[in-house]
């Protein structure tokens, strides 16, 4: 690596995701050039244009910085980047900060859709509701209903006019004949989720904790992000665990239910059984009807437990409190580091 490449940010992080990233071949994107020495290139079309004898390609897939730049682990990461950058903030896309390498490869390698931009683009060439995508109905009932922009001129939205009315009819109709959901945009913690559930599945809890790190520098006062935090935490530092899902609760009553009843098991973990009964003595009261989440299904000293999808949540509460009832744990599994 030359001298450049040793002082210069990006190139540090582009060689970063090189050696975290296993080089494999992919077909879910459209091939602007071929396969060099069993490298795989992604380049824009006029740089593509240059390269018809295969010479170009030849040569980035010979420097490992520019191989880096030009694969598509890095390329359709950094699509999904920079457009749920500009969804969220669009201001922060022009600081060219180098992005959290965890959260980062917790994207997904595919190409990133801009439905806000999609939105736009349709309610201007597009008659017929009819053949407005889902996201775009729910865009524009944002728009008629709560005045969500979306950072768009409201002289530029004003061109046209869709009553209030109309669209919501459109948005239920659409929503309830097909099921449809609307797919995460910008840095949704959602969409880090099933990253971050392989992981626990794999015994690195500490691996899915650092996307919800990443995340929570990039959105400080969003809710969810530190319960999904909290909640990996929960595999190895219930203490920290316990401090994020106070975060959780400052900023918001996002994922609540969720929140409470990892607090009592955090609580347990920590040998404050007294303390975790006491809460989830509340949550009767609290809970809704059973929705379906990732929890730790600690039924052994030994840990936190198997990770499990659990619907019940009236049950799960139920079985830990029997559980720490039972005094099986002693004092708790876990100390606070």
């Amino acid at each position: 690596m030359n001298e450049f490449a040793e002082s210069d940010p990006w190139s540090v992080f582009l060689l970063a995701v090189e050696q975290e990233l296993p080089r494999q071949t992919m077909d879910s994107y459209r091939q602007r050039a071929g396969s060099v020495h069993g490298q795989r290139l992604i380049l824009p079309i006029w740089l593509a244009d240059l390269d018809k004898d295969g010479a170009l390609s030849a040569a980035i897939a010979s420097d490992d910085l520019l191989r880096a730049a030009f694969s598509p682990d890095f390329i359709l990461r950094l699509s999904q980047w920079f457009g749920r950058l500009f969804t969220d903030d669009p201001h922060r896309v022009f600081e060219a900060s180098v992005p959290d390498l965890h959260l980062f490869l917790g994207l997904q390698p595919s190409e990133y859709s801009d439905e806000t931009g999609n939105w736009l683009w349709t309610r201007l060439t597009q008659t017929s509701l009819e053949s407005w995508p889902e996201s775009s109905l729910v865009h524009e009932w944002d728009w008629q209903a709560r005045d969500e922009t979306r950072g768009f001129s409201r002289r530029i939205l004003g061109e046209r006019v869709i009553q209030p009315g109309v669209i919501s009819n459109a948005v239920l109709e659409r929503l309830s004949s097909n099921g449809a959901e609307i797919p995460a945009q910008g840095f949704d913690p959602e969409h880090f989720v099933e990253r971050a559930v392989d992981l626990l599945k794999g015994g690195d809890p500490r691996g899915a904790a650092n996307i919800f790190t990443g995340l929570t520098e990039l959105r400080p006062t969003d809710a969810l992000a530190w319960n999904n935090l909290g909640f990996c935490q929960l595999a190895y530092d219930p203490a920290a665990a316990l401090q994020s899902f106070g975060k959780s609760a400052i900023f918001g009553r996002e994922g609540l239910e969720v929140r409470l009843v990892n607090q009592v098991l955090a609580l347990h973990l920590l040998g404050r059984d007294d303390d975790a009964l006491l809460l989830a003595k509340e949550l009767p009261e609290i809970l809704p009807a059973p929705v379906s989440a990732w929890l730790w299904i600690h039924t052994e000293p030994a840990g936190t437990g198997a990770l499990e999808p659990v619907q019940n949540f009236h049950l799960y509460v139920r079985n830990l409190v029997d559980h720490i009832r039972g005094y099986s744990c002693d004092r708790g599994v876990h100390r606070p580091l």
